[in-house]
């Protein structure tokens, strides 16, 4: 089992996507890593009419362990659960 700590602030990380990309570090439910980088800046993501997910979505307090942001790599929405984050840079 690891031992690295994991979890951060949906808030804080909520902040960081509105200003810039964001590098995103987290271990998936099959306890494999994954990096990924993401952003809510509006001039990443897919026009009004093309989003397949709202950015309103991102701040929704449905999921408070949960933040959905833009993959600036993979040109798509992706979800991500806090407690899972192992580093954010």
């Amino acid at each position: 089992m690891s031992t690295e700590n994991v979890g951060y602030n949906r808030n804080t990380l909520l902040e960081m996507l509105k200003n810039r990309i964001v590098e995103v570090r987290f271990r998936k439910a099959t306890g494999e890593s994954r990096t990924l980088r993401g952003t809510l800046l509006e001039a990443y993501l897919p026009k009004q009419k093309e989003r397949s997910t709202p950015v309103d979505s991102a701040e929704s307090k449905q999921h408070d362990n949960v933040v959905t942001l833009w993959d600036v790599d993979e040109n798509g929405w992706r979800s991500v659960r806090t407690d899972r984050i192992t580093d954010v840079l």
